[in-house]
């Protein structure tokens, strides 16, 4: 009984951890990789229900997220299959954005 309660108190609403995937957004100064293990570890919490639609959850939440929109355009044409994809293309636009400054 006392679990239970505990459980009912103090469990994480997944409608909110939802909406916070949602809003995610790197921020100034946030590693990529960074932002995108966090994506990672929030998408798990909110789905943790239903793990097999979380690839996509994550690569679309990922792309979505990426504070830089010519970043954020050229990853989402490139049509990323998975977030890793997704990650390693970021990585080559900002290190060839970089030497074009």
């Amino acid at each position: 009984m006392l679990v239970d309660a505990f459980r009912q108190n103090y469990t994480t609403n997944v409608d909110i951890l939802k909406a916070r995937l949602k809003a995610s957004r790197q921020q100034p100064n946030q590693d990529i990789s960074a932002f995108l293990c966090d994506i990672r570890t929030l998408a798990r919490r909110a789905y943790r229900a239903f793990p097999h639609p979380i690839e996509q959850i994550v690569l679309t939440s990922f792309i979505e997220g990426l504070s830089d929109s010519t970043l954020r355009w050229e990853v989402r044409t490139s049509n990323p299959a998975t977030a890793d994809d997704a990650l390693a293309l970021a990585m080559e636009f900002i290190s060839f954005f970089e030497i074009e400054k």
